[in-house]
């Protein structure tokens, strides 16, 4: 079951998690804090997933945005070794080309999933079931490079639900979102239909997504094993990050009311200076979500679910979380 945030402060207000001073806005505050602490957390299980992603011609993959990265992938179940930003820049290493069995990592700073079929981009910012109020600020470059202006306004002005705009822009470098009410979608003319590019959550405010390159997906003639069909299924693990919650309608990672309530006492002890109180209510709360995650795996699965290094990389001294 989802727990947005309006039904999470009115259950843990009602089991009295918070101090009782506490108004709303510093209760999502607190909220925020014990989500990221247990987000980051080495102990806590959760914190990676299993995905699976369709990845077409373009090569592009785009994690949702929340998760951070990708920590191990398989491109049509062959396993694929990750290269960083830094990779092809090392000596004696080669160009990411669609020859490579690598997949690139292309950082984490793109605000939509999907780049336009046809440029300069015809864009529209599409909110249903909402009064059509606001709008998205786009911001990016020419062809050239250069940044677009039109006239005094940076970028271009998508009012919500309007027709398709001429924005000029060929890369799409920053979106700008006001916090609503339902989910905003991206859309640009790509000669025939929508085609979507953005899906933007209500708290959603400067959208990032991290991107990689998958260069088997990008030429069929030319892949080095067995041509691949497109799209490509490409299963990763990947890290999950926090995600601040900023609006009632957003709907939280995690629903074990057990477990938020504990990791809520810890930052309250915490900010008191309790140490030895804060670690016990984080203890107990990843107690609650470990055992949670326990449950749904079977007794006889094979494989460990989660395992760690306690020591340096080699030692014998593994531990697992499971």
């Amino acid at each position: 079951m989802n727990l947005t945030v309006s039904l999470a402060l009115h259950k843990l207000t009602q089991s009295k998690a918070f101090p009782q001073d506490l108004d709303d806005d510093g209760k999502i505050a607190m909220l925020n804090e014990a989500l990221e602490a247990l987000m980051i957390h080495e102990r806590y299980v959760g914190s990676e997933a299993r995905l699976s992603f369709k990845v077409d011609l373009t090569g592009i993959l785009t994690l949702p945005r929340d998760f951070v990265t990708l920590k191990a992938a398989a491109v049509d179940g062959k396993t694929r070794d990750l290269a960083s930003p830094w990779y092809e820049f090392t000596p004696g290493s080669d160009a990411t080309t669609q020859f490579s069995l690598l997949i690139a990592d292309l950082e984490d700073r793109w605000p939509t999933f999907a780049d336009p079929v046809i440029t300069p981009a015809f864009l529209k910012a599409v909110i249903a079931d909402s009064p059509a109020e606001g709008f998205l600020e786009v911001h990016g470059r020419d062809a050239d490079g250069r940044e677009v202006w039109n006239g005094e306004q940076r970028g271009a002005i998508l009012n919500f639900n309007d027709t398709y705009t001429d924005t000029g822009i060929v890369y799409i470098d920053e979106i700008i979102k006001p916090i609503t009410d339902r989910v905003v979608y991206l859309y640009a003319e790509n000669g025939s239909a929508n085609q979507l590019i953005g899906q933007y959550e209500p708290g959603e405010t400067v959208p990032s997504y991290r991107r990689y390159f998958v260069p088997e997906a990008t030429q069929q003639s030319n892949a080095v094993e067995v041509p691949p069909v497109s799209p490509m299924i490409v299963t990763a693990l990947c890290q999950r990050r926090h995600v601040d919650m900023v609006n009632e309608n957003d709907v939280l990672p995690l629903t074990n009311f057990n477990g938020l309530k504990h990791a809520i006492l810890h930052i309250h002890w915490a900010n008191e200076g309790d140490e030895q109180r804060s670690q016990y209510h984080m203890d107990t709360a990843l107690a609650f979500f470990s055992s949670e995650l326990k449950r749904q795996h079977p007794p006889t699965e094979l494989g460990a679910t989660h395992i760690r290094a306690i020591a340096d990389s080699g030692a014998t001294n593994l531990h697992s979380f499971r």
